[in-house]
C-alpha cells in the first residue's frame, strides 16, 4: 500500500512538473509568435499604438531604406510610459516597412553610432548634416541617401485646444514621422519665407506646419533682405505696420514670376495704406468691421463663429477634399473681391471661406443697422504669368485661432501648402488625444493580459483540479 501512494505521489509530481513545463513552453512560444507576426493589441481608446493608414500604406511601399538613430538608450525609454508609447511605434513602423526603416538606440554620450559612412561617429554626421549640429540627448535623427533631419521627442507631443474647449495633450507622432521621411526622400526641397519687421505674429504652429509639409523655413526682413531664389511661399503672418514701397515692389515682383503670397490679417491689424494698395492691385479689399454671427457660434459669445470651406473648381484641386468642413473663425473681417472692374479681367478670384446666411455687422453702431452674410473670409486670386501662375491668398481670420485652436482649419491648411509644394509630400494626421484612454498599456503590457487570461487563469485551475482529485482518492 505504501509503495502505491508513493508511486501515485511521483506520478502526480510529474505531471505537475510536465504541465509547468508545458506551459512554459507555451508561453515561450507564445513570446516567438507574438514576435515574428506581431500579434499585438492596441487597448487605447484613441488607438495610440494604431498607424494612421495613410502612414502604414506608405511604409509598406517603401522603396529605400532611412536609418533613425534614436539619441538615447531604450531601456531609459521603455522606463517611461510617455517614451514607451513611441518605442512600440517606431517598432510598428520598423514592421511595416519590412525592416527599410531601421531604428537604432545609441547613448550620445559615447558619440558613436551604426554609421560606417561617418565612421561611427555622431560628431562627424554633425559635421557634415549643418541641420544636426545641435543634436542632443532624446533626439530623433532620420538619414537618407539624400538628406538628413532631426526631431526632438517633444516634437511628438503637443498641447492643443481640444474640441471640448481646453487644452489638452497630444500625440502627434505619425505626423512628425511621416514628415520626416517626406523631407529625407524629397528630391527637392522647397522654402517657404516669413516675413518679419511688421510687428507679424508667428505661433510655432505655423513654423510646423510649413516644416511638416516638407519646407525648409527662412525669416526675411525685406527692407533689409532679398527674398532667396526658388522661394515657394512668402507669408505675412498678422502684421500690425505697414510695409515699406520697396517691400511691396519686392512682393510684385516676386509674384509677377509666378510666386505666391499668403497675407493673415489679424483681427487686430490697422488700415496699412501700402499693403492695402498692394491688395488693390489684385482687386482685394479687407473690411475694417468685424463679422458676427449669433447663430452659429462656438461659445456664449459672438466673438466665434462658424465659416465653410469653399471649392476651388481646380484652382487648387487638393483644397476640394477640405469642402463642406467648417472652419473655427474669431473677430473676423470680410474680403471683397472687385470683380466688375475690368483691370482685373485676367485674374481668376475664388471665395476660400464663406460665413453663414445668419452672419452680419453693423452698419451703425449708433442706429444698429446691419448688414446681412454671408461674407467671404479667405480669398484666392490666381494670375497667368510667363513663368506659372501667381498665387495672392488672403486670409482675414483671427491669425492665433487658425493655427493653436486648428481642429477645424489645419487640414485646409495642410491642403493648400502641400498643393503649393511641387517637390515633396505631406499629408495631415489627427493627433491622438491622451487623455482618451481606456486603459493606458503599452504592447508588452498587452500580452501579458493575453498570457495570464490564456495561461495562467488556466494553469490555476489545471492545480486546483488535481489538488481536489488527489484529496479525493485519499478519502
Amino acid at each position: 500500500m505504501e509503495n502505491k501512494i508513493i508511486r501515485n505521489k511521483g506520478t502526480s509530481a510529474v505531471i505537475v512538473v510536465l504541465v509547468l513545463a508545458a506551459f512554459a513552453l507555451l508561453n515561450v512560444f507564445a513570446g516567438i509568435v507574438t514576435e515574428r507576426f506581431y500579434l499585438k493589441v492596441d487597448m487605447t481608446e484613441a488607438g495610440l499604438f494604431t498607424i494612421d493608414p495613410v502612414a502604414a500604406e506608405y511604409l509598406e511601399n517603401m522603396k529605400e531604406s532611412v536609418d533613425v538613430i534614436v539619441l538615447r538608450e531604450e531601456s531609459d525609454w521603455l522606463a517611461e510610459q510617455g517614451t514607451a508609447q513611441v518605442v512600440e511605434i517606431l517598432r510598428r513602423y520598423s514592421r511595416l516597412s519590412n525592416g527599410l526603416f531601421r531604428v537604432q538606440y545609441v547613448n550620445p554620450d559615447h558619440n558613436t553610432f551604426d554609421g560606417p559612412e561617418y565612421s561611427n561617429s555622431l560628431a562627424k554626421l554633425g559635421d557634415t548634416h549643418a541641420n544636426l549640429r545641435e543634436m542632443k540627448r532624446d533626439d530623433i535623427i532620420f538619414l537618407s541617401s539624400r538628406r538628413a533631419e532631426l526631431k526632438s521627442l517633444i516634437d511628438l507631443f503637443e498641447m492643443r485646444r481640444a474640441p471640448s474647449g481646453y487644452d489638452e495633450p497630444y500625440l502627434n507622432a505619425d505626423a512628425e514621422l511621416m514628415a520626416a521621411l517626406f523631407y529625407v526622400f524629397s528630391e527637392e526641397v522647397a522654402t517657404a519665407v516669413l516675413l518679419e519687421g511688421h510687428d507679424e505674429d508667428e505661433p510655432e504652429a505655423l513654423r510646423v506646419l510649413f516644416e511638416r509639409s516638407g519646407y525648409d523655413v527662412v525669416n526675411i526682413n525685406l527692407t533689409r533682405d532679398e527674398l532667396p531664389e526658388g522661394a515657394l511661399i512668402v507669408i505675412s503672418a498678422g502684421p500690425k505696420k505697414d510695409f515699406l514701397a520697396v517691400e511691396t515692389a519686392k512682393l510684385a515682383e516676386y509674384l509677377s514670376a509666378g510666386g505666391c503670397v499668403m497675407v493673415f490679417y489679424d483681427f487686430g491689424t490697422p488700415s496699412l495704406t501700402n499693403l492695402d494698395l498692394f491688395l488693390e492691385e489684385w482687386g482685394l479689399s479687407v473690411e475694417t468691421k468685424l463679422v458676427f454671427d449669433e447663430v452659429n457660434r462656438h461659445s456664449s459669445t459672438p466673438e466665434w463663429i462658424f465659416g465653410e470651406f469653399r471649392s476651388t473648381d481646380g484652382l487648387l484641386s487638393s483644397i476640394d477634399l477640405a469642402e463642406g468642413r467648417e472652419a473655427g473663425l474669431y473677430l473676423a473681417r470680410p474680403i471683397r473681391w472687385a470683380s466688375e472692374n475690368e483691370k482685373w479681367k485676367d485674374m481668376t478670384a475664388k471665395p476660400l471661406i464663406t460665413t453663414s446666411h445668419s452672419s452680419s455687422y453693423s452698419l451703425d453702431l449708433n442706429s444698429g443697422e446691419q448688414a446681412p452674410g454671408p461674407f467671404d473670409l479667405a480669398y484666392l486670386v490666381r494670375r497667368d504669368t510667363q513663368n506659372g501662375p501667381a498665387n495672392l491668398i488672403v486670409s482675414n481670420m483671427g491669425f492665433v485661432e487658425l493655427f493653436e485652436y486648428s481642429y477645424l482649419n489645419m487640414p485646409w491648411m495642410y491642403s493648400i501648402v502641400d498643393e503649393l509644394n511641387p517637390f515633396g509630400e505631406s499629408v495631415y494626421i489627427e493627433p491622438k488625444n491622451l487623455l482618451g484612454e481606456i486603459m493606458p498599456v503599452s504592447a508588452g503590457q498587452s500580452r501579458v493580459v493575453v498570457i495570464l487570461l490564456v495561461v495562467l487563469v488556466p494553469l490555476a485551475i489545471m492545480v486546483a483540479g488535481i489538488l481536489v482529485y488527489r484529496r479525493r482518492r485519499h478519502k
